[in-house]
């Protein structure tokens, strides 16, 4: 009995370590961290871009996203600096957002960094939106960082949980943007 017992204990063990060592060479993979979705709007590019640039309707789409603030006064540009706070299942994260690039009506790119001590990790996220047959085009990429070891050793978890939530959150935009009416499309310059 006893020796059935010590069995099944280093059986158990020999499990976990595998599992470690899957999720250690998971996480070597070259893909490790990136999310990418992409979605067509039928509405005109200019519309959707004002989705993604806009603070006030980022928690209408962005899924747990409880308040946006500003750091800075200022209109929407490179170096501008929010605070926000997000709630994944039951605790709170701040995130401090930075806009690192930016191509009106185009192309925006957040460099979003984790708060929390110490900073667990920084991801960049780009919104790329370009007309389409049916009204626009949107390519959401991201690229996320883990700083700690322990969240480097489970990112091939976390990375599947955020590409659901890209997935998410690409459908939620999609249907209010498509909720509202159409907007006439700017004249090309």
């Amino acid at each position: 009995m006893l020796k059935r017992a010590g069995i099944v204990l280093v059986s158990l063990f020999a499990l976990g370590a595998m599992a470690l060592v899957g999720l250690f060479l998971a996480g070597r993979r070259r893909d490790a961290g990136v999310n990418e979705v992409t979605v067509e709007i039928a509405r005109p590019p200019a519309q959707v871009f004002r989705w993604l640039s806009e603070r006030d309707l980022a928690p209408k789409w962005v899924g747990g996203l409880a308040e946006v603030t500003p750091l800075e006064a200022g209109p929407l540009g490179v170096g501008l600096k929010e605070r926000a706070v997000v709630v994944l299942g039951s605790k709170p994260m701040t995130l401090e957002v930075e806009v690192v690039g930016l191509e009106e009506d185009r192309r925006i790119r957040y460099q979003v960094t984790g708060l929390d001590q110490p900073p667990g990790f920084t991801q960049v996220v780009d919104f790329e939106v370009e007309p389409s047959e049916t009204g626009a085009r949107v390519r959401i990429f991201g690229r996320i960082r883990y700083h700690r070891r322990l969240l480097r050793l489970f990112e091939p978890l976390m990375t599947r949980r955020a590409q659901r939530k890209f997935e998410e959150d690409a459908h939620r935009l999609k249907a209010l943007v498509e909720a509202e009416p159409a907007q006439a499309a700017a004249p090309p310059p």
